[in-house]
């Protein structure tokens, strides 16, 4: 839309700009637009001067952005900055008890030193990572129950250490911005007066944390943007109730909603709105698309997590030869290493990659600790990768990391199957101990990561180290703005997208089986709706029958929010057959291609083009695709009622 287009709402909310305010804004709703439009009004209309005005946001991108968009409307740029940006700016005006206005604000690298530094002097046995995780989400949630004895005196020996070194970390700032507003009365009285207005952007992700520091702010104006349906950060402590009960703290509060979405099909938006009613912890909310109909969303279901890739892939690739640009499309998974199959299949048809927002699989920090070791029995004179590998040891607490190496390397070189490389090098470095003490959520992904690497390196049993290494180096992003976009589904909030895969929608997936309570379920399920609707015109929804986790194969089910999209059952894509039954290829039929199949050879198995298995369902009798069956001796039918049933 242009500056000057407005639709019905959005004049409505800009046209009063005083009073408490919340603004429901659906996927694709033009969220921005009225906010900086919000913001101009104000500023146009002299009833406050840019300083008098404060748009809080959560990073610094989109601060500038929307400073920027002011600016272009009105010449003159408001007061925008991140909730912590904002903190520092209160607590360099009015310090707090022992600190001067010049403190720091310490690095990450900083942060982790003086967690192992007072673990040690406590003599507190536990991982830095989990210590780091349970203090942040104690203190976002605003919750000191979840701190146990030993982490409470860990606490307050961390939060004397910092105020005796005048240095602060992020969630600080906010903390003693809390302190400061509470226990200083001029404090609060001088931003009080010194902002007419206050707007919070992006209120679904605030948690209790930053709300207790911006509630003591409201005086007359304050509006909150949001929508309660896309609050996917709730690891971080983000509060979806926050903005769903604001008019409890807030009785005067007006709401309104941005109902059109102007980025999704209908079929999308159908499809989406269908699968988010089934959460309970929302509120109704109007969402349509004037939108074409557009094309049916497409269901695929793959042997395993190599042809689902190899599927993406070839899907891309035949958009591409009908003159699709390969930035229109992207991937988008539910947790980082779900990137590695999509990343070898994508790179085989040499078609250009990138990883939005994540470091590349092979660039993490616990899959580069594994490399260095490979890439020196490969190529001993890599300095490089000495320097690394001698890194990780001494980061694992050898006392002799150049003798453990040279010891290290000895044994490698006598092997040559890369599956006991890969063992080795776990168990020799104490690397899998260590990454087994670190239960936080962080230190889980890194298990899923390192886990994941096993299955590549099996992939290159027959081909050797130094194939597989040439891959890793391959499997990267490209440098051209022309490629196609692989990222996580966090990754890709505020994105669109011509033509989205979301793949991995298995049931241990997506829910991701780490979160299994309600209140988890629904933050998955909003997750899956934030996915569907990055699409503009064209959505596949893929998921694998069987993954390798930890050298075996499981089998998968379909993630039960497919159920809840209630998609039409011809929306299954119809492949082209190919293999030794020509007769049926003009018919793209599954089914006619198994029925050949069992035809053919009575005795079974029964597969059709694609490798699917086929089979009698024990329960209603019908000659069906086989979904979970490994081994051959269950068969559970594939419709809905025989699939839940059989579970």
């Amino acid at each position: 839309m242009s500056k000057f287009a407005l639709n019905q709402e959005q004049q409505e909310i800009i046209q009063e700009t005083e009073g408490i305010k919340l603004v429901v804004s659906g996927p694709g709703t033009g969220k921005t637009t009225t906010v900086t439009h919000f913001l101009a009004k104000i500023l146009a209309t002299k009833k406050a001067l840019p300083e008098e005005v404060l748009a809080v946001t959560f990073t610094v991108k989109a601060a500038r952005e929307m400073r920027e968009r002011v600016r272009n409307l009105t010449g003159t740029r408001p007061h925008v900055a991140t909730i912590h940006a904002f903190a520092r700016q209160i607590l360099c005006q009015f310090p707090p008890p022992g600190y001067t206005p010049e403190f720091t604000i310490i690095s990450e690298k900083q942060e982790w030193r003086l967690i192992k530094r007072i673990l040690a002097a406590r003599k507190l046995d536990m991982h830095p990572q989990l210590v780091k995780e349970k203090l942040t989400l104690a203190r976002n949630t605003r919750e000191s129950s979840r701190l146990d004895k030993d982490m409470d005196t860990y606490y307050r020996a961390y939060m004397q250490e910092l105020r005796r070194n005048n240095a602060m970390d992020f969630d600080a700032l906010l903390t003693w911005g809390i302190w400061t507003f509470e226990n200083n009365p001029a404090a609060l009285r001088h931003y009080r007066n010194q902002y007419k207005y206050l707007l919070v952007d992006e209120f679904q992700d605030t948690s209790q944390l930053q709300y207790a520091l911006l509630k003591p702010l409201v005086t007359a104006n304050f509006l909150c943007v949001g929508d309660y349906d896309q609050s996917i950060y709730g690891f971080r402590g983000a509060d979806v109730k926050l903005i769903l009960n604001l008019g409890k703290d807030f009785p005067n509060l007006e709401t309104y909603y941005l109902k059109e979405n102007y980025r999704c099909s209908k079929e999308i938006v159908r499809a989406a709105n269908s699968l988010i009613a089934n959460n309970q912890k929302r509120q109704p909310k109007p969402h349509f698309t004037n939108q074409p109909e557009g094309v049916p969303i497409i269901r695929e279901s793959c042997v395993d997590s190599h042809r689902e890739a190899e599927y993406v892939a070839t899907e891309i690739e035949k958009a591409h030869k009908q003159g699709a640009e390969w930035k229109d499309f992207a991937v988008l998974y539910r947790i980082n290493n779900f990137s590695i199959p999509f990343t070898k299949a994508l790179t085989a048809k040499k078609i250009p990659f990138q990883a939005i927002g994540d470091s590349d699989y092979f660039d993490l920090p616990e899959i580069k600790n594994i490399l260095c070791f490979l890439q020196l029995v490969a190529e001993p004179d890599n300095t490089l990768a000495r320097a690394d590998a001698l890194s990780a040891l001494n980061n694992l607490r050898h006392s002799n990391p150049a003798e453990m190496l040279s010891v290290l390397l000895t044994e490698l070189a006598k092997l040559q199957d890369l599956e006991a490389m890969y063992k080795l090098i776990l168990a020799k470095t104490g690397m899998e101990r260590e990454l087994q003490r670190n239960t936080s959520q962080a230190g889980l992904r890194s298990q899923d990561n390192v886990s994941s690497l096993l299955p590549v390196l099996q992939d290159y049993q027959k081909k050797g180290l130094h194939d597989f290494l040439e891959f890793s180096q391959e499997a990267r992003s490209s440098d051209e703005e022309d490629a196609v976009n692989l990222l996580t589904i966090h990754k890709a909030k505020g994105l669109e997208f011509n033509t989205v895969f979301v793949v991995g929608l298995d049931d241990n997936t997506m829910p991701y089986f780490h979160n299994q309570g309600l209140e988890s379920l629904e933050e998955e399920r909003r997750m899956l709706y934030v996915a569907l609707t990055r699409a503009k015109e064209k959505l596949y929804l893929t998921y694998p029958r069987q993954r390798q986790v930890q050298n075996k194969k499981r089998r998968c089910y379909p993630s039960r929010f497919l159920k809840e999209l209630k998609l039409e059952e011809d929306t299954k894509s119809k492949p082209i057959v190919t293999g030794n039954i020509a007769a049926l290829s003009s018919q793209r039929d599954y089914r006619a291609e198994a029925e050949a199949s069992r035809k053919e050879n009575p005795q079974g198995p029964w597969k059709d083009s694609t490798d699917n298995r086929w089979g009698i369902c024990k329960h209603c009798k019908k000659f069906t695709r086989d979904w979970w069956t490994l081994d051959g001796t269950t068969n559970i039918c594939e419709c809905n009622d025989c699939k839940y049933k059989g579970r």
